[in-house]
């Protein structure tokens, strides 16, 4: 039987994790068609201490924020969860490693990919899973690694993921956002220079020249309604043996046409029924799926 390591890059509420590291969980499953191994990297340690200085700020304090003194001035309650969830937990993350902390929390996120790279045959195919943030830290750090020097443990590990890659999902996008901080003010109007991503799609392509590269599928699932996430175009990612696929999911009610929660739009993904449905049995669904 064949053993699949997927891996979901994405953030996650660990107060007891080590702050210096970023936590591996990893679980396998036994099942009908061969083992399933699961490593789950999430990095949200690593920012934490960062965001405890926005405590202070905090209507509802978070698990992290339980001895910060009570908020004192009155906000509107749906104002207070949005500054609450979305800037002083998520937006903040973004801005930590658009900054001095990139580095840091690329070179954290390498020794877990090292880790878990290592215990996974070469051979079987790899399903990553990426929430938020997570898909431009998981990018960055591969591309990163496959520019080592050739040869190094790095280097080889990175290039494995890529070549082992089947299937790439991404719920809550925010590449084409981040990515603009990577890129120099232009002169005048030009293209957008290769993200990370696409920089990372063109290493497949000595192994497809070789004739060994398997098909890989990339699904970006998108909330219109989450103010941090986007679509992919997929005239920038498709390519030979890629296909691109944007699923377009609703993770809250709308009220009256106005408004969708936008914290539940972009926090909500991996808990709506539906993306799991996806996620798990694909469309049309496997007959392995039960």
């Amino acid at each position: 039987p064949g053993t699949t390591a997927q891996a979901a890059a994405g953030a996650a509420s660990t107060p007891a994790a080590d702050a210096d590291e970023v936590q591996i969980v990893p679980l396998t499953l036994a099942t009908p068609a061969g083992r399933l191994r699961f490593d789950a990297l999430i990095w949200s340690p690593l920012t934490s201490a960062l965001k405890r200085q926005l405590c202070y700020d905090q209507s509802g304090k978070s698990a992290q924020c339980t001895d910060a003194p009570p908020y004192p001035y009155a906000r509107a309650r749906l104002n207070a969860r949005f500054k609450d969830g979305l800037i002083d937990d998520c937006l903040s993350d973004a801005l930590i490693y658009q900054g001095v902390a990139r580095d840091a929390m690329q070179r954290r996120l390498r020794a877990a990919v090292l880790q878990v790279m290592a215990q996974a045959p070469e051979a079987a195919p790899l399903v990553v899973i990426a929430h938020s943030m997570g898909s431009k830290l998981l990018f960055d750090t591969l591309l990163r690694m496959s520019e080592e020097p050739p040869g190094s443990a790095a280097a080889l590990a990175a290039q494995r993921a890529i070549d082992r890659l089947r299937l790439l999902v991404m719920a809550a996008n925010q590449i084409p956002l981040l990515s603009l901080a990577d890129q120099p003010l232009p002169a005048e109007q030009v293209a957008a220079p290769p993200d990370s991503l696409q920089l990372l799609l063109r290493k497949r392509l000595r192994a497809e020249r070789a004739g060994t590269a398997r098909p890989l599928t990339l699904v970006a699932f998108s909330d219109p309604n989450d103010l941090l996430s986007y679509t992919l175009e997929p005239q920038r990612y498709a390519q030979d043996g890629v296909t691109v696929y944007n699923i377009i999911v609703s993770n809250a009610d709308t009220w009256l046409g106005l408004l969708e929660r936008p914290d539940s739009a972009h926090l909500d993904y991996l808990t709506n029924p539906d993306v799991g449905r996806l996620i798990a049995c694909g469309q049309p669904i496997s007959k392995l799926c039960r």
